[in-house]
């Protein structure tokens, strides 16, 4: 809805095995006031419980544009509380390193 959401520098980057590198965000960098949490859910074998977020920017609603490990297993801990958003859903500006997934 033209709003932007986050605007910072200050994020951690989550390498996964073929799949994009995740930007994620310290909530304190985020508009949160903005965000409304789902019911939505998945479950990853490494992070744990996802919590889902849509946006509401006036009468416009983005569902599921972000999402958050509120309980992390120990070594996810660093993302703890912390959000990503999907690509798919909100236009994200953002300079990330090249990935090799092994291929030609």
């Amino acid at each position: 809805a033209g709003t932007t959401l986050v605007d910072t520098d200050d994020t951690v980057i989550v390498f996964e095995t073929s799949v994009e590198p995740r930007l994620y965000v310290d909530p304190s960098h985020v508009r949160t006031d903005l965000l409304r949490q789902t019911d939505s859910s998945t479950y990853c074998n490494y992070k744990g419980v996802a919590t889902y977020w849509s946006a509401v920017v006036g009468a416009a609603e983005v569902e599921d544009v972000a999402w958050s490990y509120q309980d992390p297993p120990p070594e996810s801990l660093p993302i703890k509380g912390f959000l990503s958003f999907d690509a798919a859903r909100a236009e994200i500006l953002a300079e990330l390193p090249a990935q090799d997934f092994g291929g030609e």
